[in-house]
């Protein structure tokens, strides 16, 4: 009988010690998925930013062109209009 209490509790501390490991595991799962979602959102802002900058930089240089060409510009825009009206007729 001694031998089953000794066994049964052996068996107890490796569940303990199992669990201990498991709970540890996931806290340090939590941590890492956390660091992650954070990082990912540090991009997408970067990313947001980045975009919204050469957005910005694109129409500024667009502008300048057609101020600094008008008629050719005017031009463009038509052959555009004119090949976007054949496309979707």
């Amino acid at each position: 009988m001694a031998t089953s209490n000794g066994a049964a509790a052996r068996g107890r501390e490796a569940l303990d010690r199992a669990e201990g490991a498991v709970v540890r595991g996931a806290r340090r799962a939590k941590v890492a998925g956390r660091e992650a979602i954070d990082t990912i959102e540090d991009t997408v802002e970067d990313t947001t930013a980045m975009v919204r900058h050469r957005g910005e930089a694109l129409v500024h240089d667009i502008e300048a062109l057609v101020a600094r060409r008008p008629i050719a510009s005017v031009l463009v825009a038509a052959g555009a209009g004119y090949l976007l009206a054949k496309i979707w007729r």
